[in-house]
């Protein structure tokens, strides 16, 4: 590692994002950001123009609100998703989700 550099365990870097997410989920304006699934706006040239949320997980299971994948160089990729039932809300953090979803589809995710 070059000087300086923190490298944590795998189960700390969840532990980690998942802190980062729930801290994340409890901002209103945040959590309501993530969870739309569709976006409407009209640009100042009066055109209007629809953005739909790409994320599975929203579209397929409807207790599903959001959050995202990602990608860094210490934790590889990641699934962090979000699921609101009536007053019960949980975050979940899944590591190596590309690989997870490599495996299961019998392919790459790439």
């Amino acid at each position: 590692h070059p000087p300086g550099r923190y490298e944590a365990r795998p189960d700390s870097r969840c532990r980690d994002t998942a802190g980062l997410a729930l801290a994340a989920y409890v901002n209103r304006i945040l959590r309501g950001i993530w969870n739309q699934r569709t976006i409407t706006w009209t640009s100042a040239g009066g055109k209007t123009g629809v953005f739909e949320n790409t994320n599975k997980l929203m579209k397929y299971l409807g207790l599903c609100n959001g959050m995202k994948t990602g990608y860094t160089e210490s934790a590889g990729h990641c699934l962090v998703s979000s699921a609101s039932d009536g007053g019960r809300h949980l975050v979940a953090v899944v590591p190596d989700s590309e690989t997870a979803c490599a495996a299961k589809s019998g392919g790459s995710n790439g």
